[in-house]
């Protein structure tokens, strides 16, 4: 089933923005003192490949995905993969006690309390509760029962009643109106038979 592109277009350039921005964040975060882990800039470690590059680069995908589709299908398939790109985002962090030995493999939050809760927000929580919204947005969207209009009568429809009122205006300013066709005249069918004259008295058989 055809969709109009404009459907996923507002989730997907959101998530195109933020998942650049889950992704990079960590490299270039330091620049705007919000440091996790450790305060050098573009500094790559294997924890951030997959707690942050790996959940922004899907969520960036599925934006690039919603922003192209023109079916349901691939419309879904973007939506799905951003919510478990959110999802991923949120819960990777204790995800990752697992297999690093019971902290996080991004590493801790440095500097202050509030400058600890706004590191983790932007990083991980904020980040990922807002590519799981849109997401879920775009899921919701496709949820909506599809017009009953193909997609190219949409489009073409509005053009052809814009062509016929620019049409009837300049019939008007000529001096000529075009009725719509439900108030011209009916033509009824010549009856059969010969037509008395209309002086002429009906002889009956």
């Amino acid at each position: 089933m055809r969709l109009p592109r404009t459907r996923g277009a507002i989730s997907g350039f959101v998530l195109v923005i933020v998942g650049l921005w889950a992704a990079l964040v960590p490299f270039f975060g330091p620049y705007l003192d919000l440091s996790i882990g450790t305060d050098r800039t573009w500094h790559w470690t294997t924890g951030r490949l997959w707690l942050d590059v790996l959940p922004g680069a899907l969520a960036v995908i599925a934006g690039l995905m919603l922003l192209r589709a023109v079916t349901r299908a691939s419309a879904g398939l973007g939506a799905g993969i951003a919510v478990c790109a959110g999802t991923w985002l949120i819960v990777g962090q204790s995800v990752s006690f697992l297999w690093n030995h019971g902290v996080s493999a991004a590493g801790q939050p440095l500097f202050g309390n509030a400058h600890k809760t706004v590191e983790e927000l932007v990083y991980f929580y904020g980040v990922g509760a807002l590519i799981l919204f849109f997401g879920a947005f775009a899921l919701g969207r496709l949820a909506l029962p599809a017009s009953a209009v193909p997609v190219e009568d949409a489009v073409v429809a509005p053009r052809r009643r814009r062509w016929l009122g620019r049409r009837r205006r300049a019939a008007a300013d000529d001096g000529v109106v075009e009725r719509p066709a439900t108030e011209r005249p009916v033509e009824r069918p010549l009856a059969e038979g010969p037509v008395a004259a209309p002086d002429e008295p009906v002889r009956r058989p």
